[in-house]
């Protein structure tokens, strides 16, 4: 069987981001929101766990 671990350092955000989608932020406020954060997308934050991404925004 898979298990899946949280990650202490991506978990504060996916919390943030799901306490936004249930305040009813939309997918994009949420996006603009993590952008004006400067965080990075996971293809960029962990190129090795996502090599058939470009890394870009």
């Amino acid at each position: 069987m898979q298990r899946f671990g949280t990650d202490p350092t991506t978990a504060p955000i996916v919390r943030w981001m799901f306490t936004m989608r249930l305040q009813e932020m939309s997918l994009a406020g949420i996006t603009r929101a993590l952008n004006d954060k400067a965080i990075p997308c996971p293809s960029a934050e962990d190129p090795e766990s996502n090599p058939h991404r470009t890394g870009a925004a």
